[in-house]
């Protein structure tokens, strides 16, 4: 499967901010190596909201990411981050996702 590189400014999740927990700290390691599957997942909100969704669920985002494009190391938690980083690109869709508290609060 190619994989094509997308330009940082797309991409860049770390805000210089630390990870709020461990879960955080593994997202966005694995954002920084793999951003296609952010641009997928942008891919597929933009599907959602095309068809007239004003809400939409991170994890069946995720999930047909899984089904579709068969992306190595994607983990359960991972959705959550996904969505609040299409949540904090695009402000004007606050509530898009349900962004629930982040159960886990052990730090990195």
């Amino acid at each position: 499967m190619k994989q094509t590189a997308l330009p940082l400014s797309e991409t860049n999740y770390i805000d210089n901010t630390p990870p709020v927990n461990k879960w955080d700290a593994r997202f966005r390691e694995y954002h920084k190596e793999h951003p296609w599957v952010y641009h997928v997942f942008k891919k597929y909100v933009k599907e959602a909201m095309d068809n007239g969704f004003a809400k939409y669920s991170s994890k069946l985002i995720f999930n047909q990411i899984r089904w579709q494009h068969h992306f190595a190391g994607m983990q359960d938690a991972y959705h959550a981050y996904y969505a609040r980083l299409w949540t904090k690109e695009h402000p004007e869709h606050t509530g898009f996702f349900e962004l629930r508290q982040l159960r886990n609060t052990e730090h990195a």
